[in-house]
């Protein structure tokens, strides 16, 4: 995979989580009293050293769908032991694990969450006594001072500079795909919260006009500051990775600590060959948000501004989002109707008032205003149409903004002839298409027919991580991010 797709690490977390100790349930080496095995097959969820066992886990949800990871958890105290001491107050956390099955490669999801909220149902204490009492937790991954305002200036630098130190500050990682940022400026911090100071500076970062930025804090306590442009300008490639199963066979075959680390290459399919494989997509569905999101940003803006120090008088330049460079010949970007105009009508202005051209003078870089309205028109575009898919278990090779090829199958008898009707049009005006069959050249081709238009490289733009005590495993939700999409063979020439 091209180097400008892949996250490298700036800076390592130094953040110090929550010790925990417990009794293993085998003899292991080096005699350690902390199983690997804990959080595998269920979450670990510990509250002041309260682990609640596997039958009182209900519900389960990290979310890493905004700028911080956050967690629900419902659960039931069958054994009435966990409201007698253990019930939170203000300042415990909720400490969390996910284990991962490849764990020589892959790290463990390990969190430790600020508990924001307790609820249950009021019940008498001969009710509560007899167990079953149920709560839900709400919280947000603990980051001591992340939310606290501070005064204090960082000193003229650009953006990498700036968030390595605030990174250091909170004892976070950094980890990115960008080398140098041109937005060198004097950062001062009036008084406001570090997150939404980290928010800000990455809004108005700036490294070209063929670039833009976005950040979010992942589980594993790195601030991830991706140019997103660069990675979907990528080659597209197939990752080496290791592949696990659902189970954990180790328990059951005579092979130890080969049969979840099966070496192969990284694609998320619907294809039946996956199941059984934290590769395997169960479910999947496409939503579609271009309609609210042109009424309110339009297929381009104009940003307006009047330069103090300068003879230009009022200055206008046109946002539009940008486009791949390694578009295949029947994709497009989302304009509206292939046989209309209409993107072209669709403007929004934006007045922002008077400023100064000198950075010397204005405290901010020459870009400043400019990535802000460029960097959110870019991202509100590639959200427009979201491929939302459900692994069949956690695959912790999957991390955020990761380039991800998805081969989605037709099955139904239906769906593989009006297919075929498709493809055979697409022949006929000599568009590139795919035959019947998997996504690579090892792959079957006995059942099914590629969909053509869910199937391509997406960006992993979201993540949540679901547990069910009906269905007894940790699964892994992804909302997957493509910019442009095949059109409509009966409106091209």
């Amino acid at each position: 995979m091209a180097l400008e797709s892949k996250l490298l690490t700036r800076l390592e977390p130094t953040i110090q989580l929550d010790k925990y100790k417990f009794k293993a349930f085998r003899e292991e080496e080096g005699g350690s009293n902390v199983s690997r095995d804990k959080g595998m097959e269920f979450p670990l969820i510990i509250v002041n050293n309260y682990q609640f066992p596997r039958e009182d886990i209900r519900s389960f949800e990290i979310n890493v769908e905004d700028k911080i990871p956050t967690i629900t958890v419902t659960v039931v105290d069958n054994r009435s032991q966990f409201a007698v001491e253990t019930f939170p107050r203000d300042g415990d956390v909720m400490s969390i694990r996910i284990g991962s099955k490849s764990q020589e490669t892959y790290k463990d999801i390990r969190i430790d969450f600020d508990i924001d909220n307790v609820e249950s149902p009021l019940k008498n204490n001969v009710e509560i006594g007899a167990g079953g009492a149920k709560y839900t937790f709400t919280g947000k991954m603990k980051i001591p001072g992340l939310y606290a305002e501070r005064c204090k200036s960082y000193g003229t630098g650009t953006t990498i500079d700036h968030l390595e130190s605030i990174a250091t500050d909170l004892k976070l990682g950094l980890a990115t795909n960008v080398d140098v940022t041109n937005d060198s400026m004097n950062l001062f911090v009036p008084y406001d919260s570090m997150i939404d100071t980290i928010d800000d500076l990455v809004k108005h970062s700036y490294i070209s006009d063929e670039s833009f930025q976005t950040f979010c804090i992942d589980p594993y306590y790195y601030i991830n500051y991706v140019d997103l442009n660069s990675i979907l300008n990528t080659t597209n490639e197939f990752e080496d990775v290791l592949m696990s199963t659902n189970i954990d066979l180790n328990d059951i075959l005579p092979v130890k600590d080969e049969t979840n680390n099966m070496e192969t290459k990284l694609v998320l399919s619907s294809h039946e060959t996956f199941e059984g494989s934290n590769m395997h997509i169960k479910r999947y569905a496409l939503k579609n948000n271009s309609g609210r999101k042109v009424k309110s940003n339009g297929y381009k803006r104009t940003l307006q501004f009047f330069e103090n120090d300068s003879e230009n008088g009022l200055v206008s330049f046109d946002i539009e989002a940008l486009t791949s460079t390694n578009l295949k010949d029947i994709e497009a970007p989302l304009k509206g109707r292939q046989d209309e105009e209409r993107y072209k009508e669709e403007v929004k202005y934006k007045y922002v008032g008077r400023r100064d051209s000198d950075p010397d003078t204005s405290n901010t870089h020459l870009n400043y205003t400019f990535a802000a309205l460029h960097n959110t028109q870019n991202l509100e575009e590639l959200d427009k149409l979201q491929l939302e898919v459900e692994l069949s278990s956690f695959n912790p090779a999957i991390h955020m903004f990761q380039k991800i090829p998805v081969m989605i199958f037709h099955r139904t008898q239906n769906t593989i002839t009006a297919d075929s009707v498709v493809k055979n049009a697409k022949k006929e005006k000599d568009f590139t298409t795919s035959e019947t069959g998997g996504p690579t050249s090892e792959e079957p081709t006995t059942t099914g027919a590629i969909d053509e238009f869910l199937s391509g490289y997406y960006i992993v733009g979201k993540m949540r991580y679901t547990y069910k005590a009906s269905e007894g495993i940790v699964k892994q939700h992804l909302t997957l991010l493509r910019r442009e999409w095949p059109g409509r063979v009966n409106n091209m020439g």
